[in-house]
């Protein structure tokens, strides 16, 4: 397709320094933006391994801030012992010192009255008074006065979970071995390819190329961005 392309570019030129000069720019305009395209891919995989380790550590960071915040939110240790001992000093001032002496002898009688109704009468049918007992308390029981249960609301402060960043580049690769990879599997390809029709490449001695017309020249070599190595072969049906 390119040479195809050259040629009938190059026919443009009459002469053969101009024409030549002209397939000479082409050439090297080629090969130096094959040169470009593979150092911009090999940065742009670079560049793509940096920012997934960068978001890596951004979640790991968080995660760890997430597990601090949750930390910090219970209660500490401390709280809750002088919780626990500010709650027996007021029950201790409201029922009293539990030194004081009953008077007038009564030490070791029953503090109840016997002709109470709350009390189970051991000596008589034992279920029928536990009935009335249980029946007597569900009655004096306010079920109405209980608060409903309400669902705390989660705290602001807990920070939601945040989505790893997706780092779309236009590289396809998502490593640099990756690359590395399908280079070597690509000419492994064309040495295949090479051996399976029986084509032998020829080292020669390599000639000097020089570029006689510089206008020719510069023309191939601008016009060599205009092949786009990129597109789809078309098959004829």
């Amino acid at each position: 397709m390119a040479h195809n392309k050259i040629l009938d570019w190059a026919c443009a030129y009459k002469g053969g320094s101009p024409t030549y000069s002209y397939r000479i720019g082409v050439a090297d305009g080629l090969v130096a933006m094959a040169r470009r395209e593979k150092k911009r891919e090999l940065e742009e995989v670079r560049r793509k391994e940096l920012d997934m380790v960068a978001a890596r550590e951004r979640e790991e960071a968080m995660e760890r801030q997430r597990v601090l915040d949750r930390l910090t939110s219970l209660p500490s240790p401390d709280d809750s012992s002088d919780a626990d001992s500010y709650c027996s000093d007021s029950m201790s001032d409201f029922f009293g010192p539990t030194d004081i002496k009953p008077e007038n002898g009564s030490e070791g009688k029953a503090d109840f009255n016997e002709a109470d109704e709350s009390v189970i009468d051991l000596t008589g049918d034992i279920e029928e008074s536990i009935e009335k007992f249980i029946k007597k308390d569900s009655q004096s029981t306010d079920l109405v006065g209980i608060p409903p249960f309400v669902k705390p609301e989660p705290s602001s402060n807990t920070l939601a979970p945040v989505k790893s960043e997706s780092t779309a580049l236009s590289s396809l690769w998502a490593s640099e071995m990756q690359l590395t990879r399908f280079r070597a599997t690509s000419e492994q390809v064309a040495d295949d390819f090479l051996k399976e029709h029986d084509i032998k490449l020829r080292h020669s001695k390599r000639r000097s190329v020089a570029a006689r017309d510089s206008n020719a020249y510069q023309q191939g070599w601008i016009d060599s961005k205009n092949i786009d190595f990129h597109q789809k072969r078309l098959h004829s049906s």
